[in-house]
């Protein structure tokens, strides 16, 4: 037998199967007795304690006491939860600001190889074109020389040139391609942080609904434990009151006035009949109505 059924039937209780939870598992007399003591001058605003036996105001104190931190350390459940599920997201959108960056360092260290190879190609031709220039022949002097070499000045000439505009190309190229990729990535990092706002949002949205409705559910347990108290724990007992006990007396005091009043009336004699009148019903004696049968 538990401590509670104990203590119900010291108070005149029959124990039930029905009360369950916090009355049932973690009710203790003696610690309900002691918080009682300790608290006794709190006063409940919703829930009122007026009326209650002691036993039921000890029973109660000790049962909201307990539901009060079993809702305390739900509520911590809940928000720590509620941090985690948060803390996870940012980290969730750092790791992929992070992917987003090293995509990026490895775009343009890509980029920069591919532009160093591609001016070593140019070089490599430029080297090239010019190796395949034609020499001035021995032996040309004059004028024919002179117009030999502004020939093959000239075409060296162009060859550069046409390796610079293919370097201004491949630069050019090159930092559109880099302002590109630099631009996507901040496009994707601003779609990350858009992301992480909306979810945070949703997730505190949903941690508000949630702390409304964990409300909601103790309140109802509270209605449940004290509805659960009063019926299951003996209350006071009820005094007769003074309207019905003075009632009682007089009306006790009455009959045995009455009663005596009426022993000490002396009974009335029965009156005689009266001579027979018309209209009215005569009465007879025994030997005028044994007459009137004879005639």
């Amino acid at each position: 037998m538990g401590k509670l059924d104990d203590f119900l039937q010291r108070h005149g209780v029959q124990t039930c199967d029905s009360l369950q939870h916090y009355v049932e598992e973690v009710y203790d007399p003696v610690k309900a007795h002691e918080y009682y003591i300790r608290n006794r001058d709190l006063k409940g605003k919703a829930r009122t304690t007026s009326g209650m036996s002691v036993a039921q105001k000890e029973a109660w104190a000790y049962t909201k006491d307990r539901i009060k931190t079993d809702k305390k350390q739900q509520t911590e459940i809940n928000k720590t939860a509620n941090e985690q599920k948060i803390e996870a997201f940012r980290a969730a959108a750092a790791a992929t600001r992070e992917r987003i960056s090293e995509k990026l360092k490895l775009l343009s260290d890509k980029l920069t190889d591919t532009s160093e190879d591609g001016r070593d190609d140019i070089s490599d031709k430029v080297k090239s074109d010019i190796d395949n220039v034609p020499q001035i022949p021995k032996g040309v002097s004059g004028e024919e020389r002179v117009r030999l070499v502004a020939a093959r000045r000239k075409k060296i000439s162009d060859i550069h040139n046409d390796a610079s505009e293919k370097r201004a190309t491949l630069s050019s190229d090159t930092a559109d391609t880099r302002q590109i990729n630099s631009t996507s990535a901040d496009t994707e990092r601003e779609k990350v942080a858009s992301d992480l706002t909306a979810i945070i949002a949703k997730t505190s949205a949903a941690y508000d609904k949630s702390k409304v409705t964990l409300d909601a559910s103790y309140e109802a347990i509270y209605d449940k434990e004290y509805n659960k108290v009063l019926t299951t724990i003996a209350g006071k007992p009820k005094a007769a009151s003074k309207a019905n006990s003075s009632s009682a007396g007089k009306g006790s005091s009455g009959k045995s006035k009455g009663s005596s009043a009426k022993k000490a009336k002396k009974p009335k004699k029965p009156k005689k009949p009266k001579a027979a009148k018309q209209g009215k019903i005569i009465y007879f004696t025994k030997a005028e109505m044994a007459y009137n049968r004879l005639h």
